[in-house]
């Protein structure tokens, strides 16, 4: 899910629709600030608690399992296996820009 300009528009254009209807902008918030960037965790402990806590939200509930690219593939296959920063780096880029177009907050710090 590359991030464009016409993304970011559409995401942007998402949530003035959310508030038009008198929604709430996000649909649903995920708080990682405690573990995200815990200094007394190894990368490794971190990855599996951040991984536990996204597969416990609605929105990887709620979410087709078998959709390419989709947050269960992006969890599960990439985020779940990456065996180093770079790794991760890449796909939570991905799962990020995901997020933003689903209305999710990930908040980190």
């Amino acid at each position: 899910m590359p991030r464009t300009v016409d993304r970011i528009v559409a995401t942007h254009q998402l949530a003035q629709e959310r508030r038009r209807t008198g929604r709430p902008v996000w649909a649903e918030k995920i708080d990682l600030s405690d573990v995200f960037r815990d200094p007394a965790m190894t990368f490794i402990e971190r990855r599996d608690a951040i991984v536990a806590r996204l597969k416990q939200s609605r929105w990887f509930k709620d979410a087709d399992p078998h959709e390419f690219d989709g947050v269960h593939d992006i969890v599960d296959e990439h985020l779940a296996e990456a065996e180093n920063t770079d790794e991760w780096d890449a796909w939570w880029d991905e799962l990020y820009d995901l997020a933003d177009y689903a209305r999710v907050w990930i908040g980190t710090r």
